[in-house]
């Protein structure tokens, strides 16, 4: 498949490794021949318990979605965020938000089959309600038109360091129709 890179199956070391030559992670992952994975590097530098840095491994559904749907996974990789609320909506306002996935913890991740298009997408904390206008997502990101048959992963992540950075949100396409 051309949006994976082909890795041996077996045992994989994974590694981080900080600018200044610390190691952030290192872990060992057993990788199934013929499978696609997704690995995601989450937590805080430094951080102990459930924020240490430690990777999410995530096998991935690349079959097809029903017909006229595209299947979305989110993951939540924001560790400076608590459980979250999911919803997605119209690609502009009034974004007549529907929610998609509920209660949503740390390094969790779920999947579920929309309609194809746009969308504007809108994470809040868990049980926070969005306003129409989007004001109140902690991450608010409009996603290109998705055909009918594509899946993709959105992965919610911390702000880049540095003042005024918020949350972000990354869309990878792990299937093209």
């Amino acid at each position: 498949d051309p949006l994976y890179a082909s890795v041996p199956a077996g045992s994989r070391r994974l590694r981080v490794n900080l600018a200044n030559g610390a190691t952030a992670i290192d872990q060992t992952a057993t990788l199934v021949a013929g499978t696609n994975y997704t690995v995601i590097a989450a937590g805080t530098a430094g951080g102990t318990g459930t924020l240490a840095p430690a990777y999410i491994l995530l096998t991935d559904d690349v079959s097809a979605p029903p017909a006229n749907q595209i299947r979305i996974r989110a993951v939540h990789a924001a560790s400076a965020v608590g459980n979250v609320d999911i919803y997605a909506g119209a690609p502009a306002a009034p974004f007549n938000f529907q929610r998609v996935f509920q209660n949503v913890a740390f390094r969790a991740s779920g999947s579920a089959q929309v309609g194809a298009g746009a969308y504007t997408v809108c994470v809040v904390g868990a049980g926070v309600t969005p306003a129409a206008d989007g004001s109140n997502c902690a991450i608010r990101a409009t996603t290109p038109a998705l055909a009918a048959g594509t899946v993709v992963t959105a992965i919610a992540r911390d702000a880049a360091q540095g003042a005024g950075q918020t949350p972000s949100l990354i869309l990878t396409v792990d299937r093209r129709p």
